[in-house]
């Protein structure tokens, strides 16, 4: 688990702030877990505009780029969605066997394309939003504080979540439901051969929360999300309106998307966003399967893959909600809507 630095400074939004407010009728909490690429930017900017949903908190872990990048991003992103009271909680720096990844090749060494903060374009970020308690034992705080309510979005490397559960066993039971980005059903890998890259950025983690949550987990896995690109004029078009977002997301995606259309010749998978599109929108997901699965980690060949029981051969294991299909225009409108 992390360990923070003097730089970060414990805000009013620590602590039990969040029993300060009541929950309205229709109101739905969530907790965002992130690694903080410009996937990720994009799916706090698309959970920030759901109606309804109130992010009691954003927890960091490593994985696109370093635990304390991924911290500044999320700060940075905050500024821009004018979310300034929201707290941040520093986690995991690399995976529970100590190994670190990153995808710096596709989103830049600083994980949002490499493009400094310009003085009067963006808001500056907020450090006093940056808290000292660490990501695990926040989950576990707030989950007691608000038992059964929460929905954990978790679209990076499972570390923190891996080690809450570890702390306190007890955690994934007060968990309303957790939407995870990561795996694979057909053992198409995009970091190894046969392994997603947030399984595969640590292993055992994945293995921990899909054998010991026994919250409803629903997954958005890469085929999925590879399933359902979007073409580029879109993207093009979605970003063209000249708003203060619009202008951030442009910028940013510049890097990933060259990398992108030159090196994968595939349209656009905002693949994050399927998964806070899943959590915030019922009518989003229109097929999936209740499966089995775990994840292989002794495997010299499919270390990192996630095993799904298609054929029923594991009876008295727990049941995963896998995604197979999303209605592609409500992800479109909620991207569009998301720039405003």
């Amino acid at each position: 688990m992390a360990q923070h630095g003097e730089n970060r400074r414990k805000g009013e939004c620590d602590s039990n702030s969040t029993n300060e407010w009541v929950q309205k009728e229709g109101e739905r909490l969530f907790i965002i877990d992130v690694d903080c690429g410009v996937d990720d930017a994009l799916a706090l900017m698309m959970l920030f505009a759901a109606p309804r949903a109130r992010v009691l908190a954003v927890t960091c872990t490593f994985g696109n780029t370093s635990l304390q990048q991924v911290c500044s991003n999320v700060l940075r992103v905050l500024a821009i969605c004018k979310q300034t009271e929201v707290p941040v909680y520093g986690g995991a720096e690399a995976s529970l066997l100590g190994d670190v990844i990153s995808a710096t090749h596709f989103f830049g060494l600083d994980g949002l394309g490499d493009v400094a903060v310009v003085p009067g374009q963006e808001p500056p970020p907020s450090q006093d939003q940056l808290q000292q308690e660490p990501a695990a034992l926040a989950l576990i705080r707030l989950a007691k504080q608000w038992p059964g309510k929460i929905n954990l979005v978790a679209v990076g490397p499972l570390t923190n979540l891996a080690l809450a559960v570890s702390l306190d066993s007890s955690f994934p039971s007060l968990l309303r439901s957790v939407y995870i980005m990561g795996g694979n059903m057909e053992g198409r890998g995009n970091d190894s051969v046969s392994a997603e890259f947030n399984f595969f950025a640590d292993p055992e983690a994945a293995f921990a929360v899909l054998n010991q949550y026994s919250c409803p987990l629903h997954i958005a896995s890469l085929e999925f999300c590879s399933s359902q690109v979007l073409p580029w004029d879109f993207f093009e078009t979605c970003f063209a309106c000249g708003s203060e977002k619009a202008t951030f997301v442009q910028r940013i995606m510049e890097f990933c998307s060259t990398v992108s259309k030159s090196e994968l010749n595939m349209g656009w998978a905002p693949c994050d966003c399927f998964a806070v599109a899943a959590a915030t929108e019922p009518g989003f997901i229109e097929a999936s399967e209740e499966v089995a699965a775990s994840v292989e980690l002794a495997g010299h060949l499919t270390r990192a893959q996630m095993v799904v029981d298609w054929k029923g051969r594991w009876p008295n294991k727990r049941k995963i909600r896998l995604f197979t299909r999303c209605d592609v225009t409500l992800l479109k409108k909620l991207l569009t809507n998301m720039m405003r």
